[in-house]
């Protein structure tokens, strides 16, 4: 779990440091500011997002199987 973790803040941490790049490949504008800013939003709701759905998924894969989980996520 602290490994996934780690993983997980560390993927974190290269986009948050490549989001001047990242904003100005992917929102184009004049500018400078907007585009980090919509990059960094992207960062934020990947985190703010991550532990409630985590906390759903996991009281469905606890009732349903890891298979329904899994196939969930998938679909």
């Amino acid at each position: 779990m602290l490994q996934r973790k780690f993983l997980e803040m560390y993927d974190f941490m290269v986009f948050g440091y490549y989001a001047a790049a990242i904003g100005r490949a992917f929102f184009p504008s004049g500018n400078p500011f907007v585009f980090v800013d919509v990059a960094f939003d992207d960062v934020w709701s990947g985190i703010s997002d991550a532990a409630p759905w985590s906390l759903v998924l996991g009281a469905y894969t606890d009732r349903h199987g890891r298979r329904a989980g899994l196939l969930l996520t998938l679909g």
